[in-house]
């Protein structure tokens, strides 16, 4: 599989923000468990999949976060499958938690950003992975993991424009 970084866009509120990076992938591909894993630990999602700052810097300054999961161990088996219907009531369900305190406003004005975007998408199905389903000691979480209040990826295909979309959402 042939990544092309195309582009990417930021969502932010408060600490929280959602990373969103688009991939132009060949026309042979097709989305299969080897499709994601093979991304999921190629040199595209290594080096792109990360925020517009820490790329501007690159080289410069080693103190920003890892993302929570251990590239090395992350496979799309850990992901969960989801129609776009229910990522949507997973996110919206996500926000109704009693555990936000004054962050869930963030959370939800982020939400509401991604919903319009997320609702043009044509895939079949969305994979998405949370910190929050693994223990502290899981070897698919690393050590920056802790760190996080709360840590998912989102991934896509649009099979019929040949993208690859995979959203970041944080918030540390």
């Amino acid at each position: 599989m042939n990544a092309k970084f195309f582009g990417q866009y930021e969502i932010t509120a408060g600490y929280q923000a959602l990373f969103w990076y688009i991939f132009l992938v060949d026309n042979s591909s097709t989305p299969s468990d080897k499709f994601f894993d093979d991304f999921l630990s190629s040199e595209s999602f290594e080096l792109f999949c990360q925020p517009f700052l820490k790329k501007r810097t690159r080289g410069q300054n080693d103190r920003f976060l890892e993302g929570a999961f251990s590239r090395e161990a992350l496979q799309i088996s850990n992901f969960r499958k989801l129609t776009r219907e229910n990522l949507l009531n997973f996110l919206s369900d996500y926000a109704k938690s009693e555990n936000w305190g004054n962050d869930r406003k963030d959370f939800t004005t982020i939400l509401e950003q991604f919903e319009k975007p997320l609702k043009q998408e044509s895939a079949p199905f969305f994979s998405l992975i949370s910190k929050e389903w693994f223990k502290k000691k899981d070897n698919l979480l690393n050590a920056d993991a802790e760190i996080y209040i709360y840590f998912m990826l989102i991934m896509w295909f649009d099979a019929e424009k040949k993208i690859l979309n995979v959203c970041q959402w944080s918030y540390d």
